[in-house]
């Protein structure tokens, strides 16, 4: 990450790469930012669709995060988080926030090659659902359906892991200081 004289961030080019983990990351940001609740994403051709409840509504609203507009819908969220702002999670499912859960989450989606993913935040789990290939089948491409239940146990370990894998340097910004 380089710092430039207007004090806004350039991101090295592997948080432009658009891979799950930088896409939620970025969905993350936002809905932690506009303190949405009850999450619902559904990726699309070219991007995501997104149904959240603002903080002062009932209902939910929908959000696009096409995927054209990802470079600077990253931009954003790096220049924000460099200004020093925090938020707290509106999510009794997700105790640091939408931003790191999506994170963490979309780094095992690349390592498994998910597609066309689901991510649904119920009354006490999160559904994770989606395709990957089939490694069984030899000679064309296979896809097989996944589903899996995210307790809130399950989630502190996804989060966890997470923080494991990064660097002294991202440690310092830490889960908001949680761990």
């Amino acid at each position: 990450m380089i710092q430039t004289s207007n004090n806004q961030r350039t991101p090295n080019q592997a948080l432009l790469r658009p891979t799950y983990q930088n896409r939620l990351r970025v969905i993350g940001h936002h809905l932690d930012i506009g303190q949405f609740r009850d999450a619902a994403v559904l990726e699309i051709d070219g991007g995501f669709i997104v149904r959240a409840t603002a903080p002062d509504k009932r209902r939910p609203q929908a959000l696009e995060f096409p995927d054209t507009d990802f470079a600077r819908l990253m931009q954003e969220a790096l220049n924000y988080r460099g200004h020093g702002q925090k938020y707290n999670s509106h999510s009794k499912n997700l105790p640091t926030g939408y931003e790191d859960f999506f994170r963490a989450l979309g780094y095992l989606l690349d390592n498994q090659t998910a597609v066309g993913i689901t991510v649904c935040e119920l009354d006490s789990h999160i559904l994770v659902a989606g395709s990957q290939p089939d490694r069984s089948v030899v000679g064309h491409k296979a896809l097989i359906h996944f589903e899996r239940y995210l307790t809130l146990d399950n989630v502190q370990k996804l989060l966890d892991d997470a923080f494991k894998r990064r660097t002294p340097e991202q440690r310092r910004g830490g889960f908001l200081g949680i761990f």
